[in-house]
């Protein structure tokens, strides 16, 4: 079965911009640049980090501040880097000025890559290869762990281990579960302060003061 090439999403900036950085990206025949539009909340990027498919994720610094959105381009680096603490998650920055706030694993010039776009094809290509092989190599000592717990001969600290890398795995699953909960408590708080004020008001329409 033929492989697809690793996909590398880029998040936000202008359309016209990010289609040329799409053409400049994709001349680097392996990878499958795919643009994302900008979305309501930060954990609804979460596909990003937990597709096969991801190779890489460049988050333009431009457009936010005019998107009324309440989150940055580092919220979102940071959200996935606790889904998948190796992605290479980079800033695409229309500033000559290195912007980056440790979110990031580094800047990539917007201008640069227009100018030179092997050079950073090249970067990447480098950065998705180190990304995919570590994804093998926890897959590969998963499945060993599991066979070696099925015939018993697991050790306590490969079960430490094994532990850690179903950890690893589920970990997008569970960082997801906990955003809606928090978000449902809180959708709920309100509702039930909504309910208080209605029955104080009730009560006073119906015990009103002489």
């Amino acid at each position: 079965m033929e492989e697809h090439p690793a996909v590398i999403w880029l998040v936000g900036g202008k359309k016209a911009d990010s289609q040329e950085h799409k053409r400049s990206i994709e001349q680097a025949e392996p990878l499958d640049a795919r643009l994302v539009a900008l979305r309501e909340r930060v954990e609804d990027y979460t596909d990003l980090a937990t597709s096969p498919l991801t190779g890489a994720v460049l988050i333009s610094d431009s457009i936010w501040k005019k998107s009324g959105r309440v989150y940055s381009g580092a919220d979102v680096a940071t959200y996935l880097r606790t889904l998948r603490p190796e992605l290479p998650i980079y800033l695409l920055s229309d500033d000559d000025e290195d912007t980056g706030d440790g979110s990031f694993d580094g800047v990539i010039s917007a201008k640069e890559l227009r100018k030179r776009p092997e050079v950073y094809t090249s970067r990447l290509l480098r950065a998705v290869g180190r990304y995919k092989l570590s994804l093998d190599e926890r897959q590969q000592r998963l499945q060993t762990l599991l066979d070696r717990q099925t015939n018993g001969s697991l050790t306590l600290i490969e079960g430490e281990e094994l532990d850690e890398l179903r950890a690893f795995t589920e970990r997008p699953a569970q960082v997801s579960v906990a955003k809606q909960a928090k978000r449902l408590e809180f959708e709920l708080a309100e509702k039930r302060n909504l309910v208080r004020r209605l029955e104080a008001l009730a009560e006073r329409l119906e015990h009103p003061q002489e």
